[in-house]
């Protein structure tokens, strides 16, 4: 990456102008599932019931969600975000459903289950209308730290290596820490439409390849899982 340009396998791409024509010149969709139906227990034990994606970040109007919806869309055109919230939450549910993408309202036990409803909605719905749908990345809601260049280096590394590795996964990494968001090709979804419980795609990326992509992107690792989390994070700018 330089001077606001990726470039993957000698494709040159212009992110800050023309950042969806490689996807749109190989006719392949890659989407993301904003992840928002977490229960935000350890938050909301120590604020008094207040749910994590609800509360401002410091020194802006936004909240977690908002913000970290924003920055996804510096990468992704909105019809290409999906916003995975939990029926039991409603006030969450009526905040993504502002926000002007497409939402997936799902009843879960944990992430894995959560992650197995979207991705049916995906491939079994119409939810993404006539996409030609070939890979998934998986965000939590609460990571609104990523860089808009990791977001597209990624989305791009992923697109670029379909054809060789078919069946495979992706994430980034940062001084040797495993981030998010991880990404998944056509291959592997109906894998993760049978996960249950609360383990995530842990068992998905077990058993299958698994390319690492290293950044330097902090942000890739921090997300907000109390208020002493949300104290010590600085002003935030998309």
């Amino acid at each position: 990456y330089r001077g606001g340009k990726l470039s993957i396998q000698g494709v040159l791409i212009d992110h800050r102008f023309h950042h969806y024509y490689f996807f749109q010149r190989i006719n392949v969709t890659i989407a993301i599932l904003i992840m928002a139906a977490g229960e935000s227990s350890r938050f909301k034990a120590a604020s008094s019931g207040h749910h994590k994606l609800l509360s401002n970040l410091p020194g802006s109007s936004l909240t977690i969600l908002e913000a970290t919806y924003r920055k996804v869309l510096t990468a992704y055109p909105p019809d290409e975000i999906l916003l995975v919230t939990n029926k039991s939450d409603i006030g969450v549910a009526k905040l993504a459903a502002e926000l002007g993408s497409p939402t997936i309202s799902i009843e879960t036990d944990g992430l894995g289950t959560s992650i197995a409803s979207a991705v049916k909605a995906c491939t079994e719905g119409n939810i993404l209308k006539s996409k030609k749908l070939q890979g998934l990345f998986i965000l939590p809601a609460d990571m609104p730290f990523i860089a808009s260049e990791t977001l597209m280096l990624l989305k791009t590394t992923l697109t670029a290596m379909l054809k060789e590795s078919p069946a495979m996964a992706i994430r980034p990494i940062f001084e040797d820490q495993a981030g998010h968001p991880v990404g998944f090709s056509l291959p592997l979804f109906n894998d993760l439409s049978t996960l249950l419980g609360d383990d995530g795609a842990k068992s998905v990326l077990k058993n299958h390849p698994l390319k690492l992509v290293s950044t330097v992107d902090r942000g890739t690792l921090w997300d907000i899982d109390t208020p002493e989390d949300l104290a010590k994070i600085p002003s935030f700018t998309i």
